[in-house]
């Protein structure tokens, strides 16, 4: 099977009102990381959307359960959950042993097949597809994968559910649609209860208490259409791993001189704006600044002059 790199289909942006549209069936949109398996007779590789990290060694418990469904290539999310069988954010570079992941378990969420058996299927209905998925996946008693469940009636109400119950999101999907590598189609729609967005890490502030040995938040920045870098807010939510990991990032980028004229107070580090986070948060102020941000994930498939202020895109 081909090791060239897979570019994975892309999401446009939907409205609550694309919902009820009758070409359209409704997922759930999880906490995840994008995965794209490869799977034939000779390995398993497990590769990240940027392509830049394989971590089929970080799950073995995944691998064993992968190792008994058909040959081909899959699109997934892998996404973790607690005791009460909801999905949390976790990286998916946390080993094995790390704290982060006690009391989680990982689970490879199916929810596409681009080859079957070295029959390349893109081009097949997205029913199609997702018949052929619910054969592989059904009924197996598997506890680390499993397939995204498709929702076809009841769509709204299946959505405001997934609302009560703090999901990301959810996306949309046309039938009779085709898999589109590396395309941001409409097919595809995200419709989300919270923002995302790509930003620049320019620094971090003081912390205190517990945290009077790390620090408090990050500083984060994005790039105006003049290149110049506008403050747009503080963001914390890190786990302590991920707090030493950010720690050994920032360290070797700390500079003296302010990247923006803000007057933000406690400022711990400035640093290059060398590194990329994406966060969530629940909207945009008049002035662009990002309301009650939470920390997800560095990115490494993304350069810093990408995050670009909305109004600038």
């Amino acid at each position: 099977m081909s090791s060239e790199r897979i570019i994975p289909m892309l999401l446009a942006r939907g409205t609550p009102e694309d919902i009820e549209r009758p070409d359209m069936v409704i997922q759930k949109k999880y906490d995840g990381s994008r995965i794209i398996v490869i799977k034939d007779k000779n390995s398993i590789r497990m590769h990240t959307r940027s392509w830049k990290n394989e971590i089929s060694g970080f799950y073995p418990e995944v691998i064993s359960e992968l190792k008994k469904i058909p040959d081909g290539i899959y699109d997934a999310e892998l996404a973790f959950f607690n005791s009460s069988g909801e999905d949390t954010l976790l990286t998916v570079l946390s080993p094995p042993d790390s704290d982060a992941r006690i009391g989680l378990t990982p689970k490879l969420m199916i929810f596409d097949i681009l080859v079957l058996e070295g029959r390349d299927i893109k081009v097949l209905p997205f029913e199609e597809r997702q018949h052929l998925l619910v054969k592989i996946l059904k009924d197996k008693g598997y506890t680390h994968i499993e397939k995204v469940i498709t929702i076809t009636k009841n769509k709204t109400e299946y959505f405001n559910k997934l609302g009560t119950r703090k999901a990301e999101g959810a996306v949309l999907k046309r039938l009779g649609s085709k898999y589109e590598e590396n395309i941001r189609s409409k097919d595809w729609l995200k419709v989300k209860f919270s923002e995302d967005d790509d930003v620049v890490i320019i620094g971090c502030t003081i912390g205190k208490n517990a945290r009077a040995a790390t620090f408090g938040a990050l500083m984060l920045g994005q790039y105006d259409s003049t290149g110049k870098i506008v403050y747009i807010g503080k963001t914390s939510g890190f786990t302590n791993d991920g707090l030493q990991v950010l720690i050994a990032k920032m360290k070797p980028l700390i500079i003296s001189t302010p990247i923006v004229k803000d007057k933000i107070p406690d400022v711990q580090w400035w640093v290059k704006p060398k590194l990329v986070a994406k966060v969530k948060f629940f909207e945009r102020t008049e002035d662009l600044k990002l309301r009650n941000p939470d920390f997800i994930e560095l990115r490494t498939d993304k350069m810093p002059k990408d995050c670009i202020l909305p109004e600038e895109s």
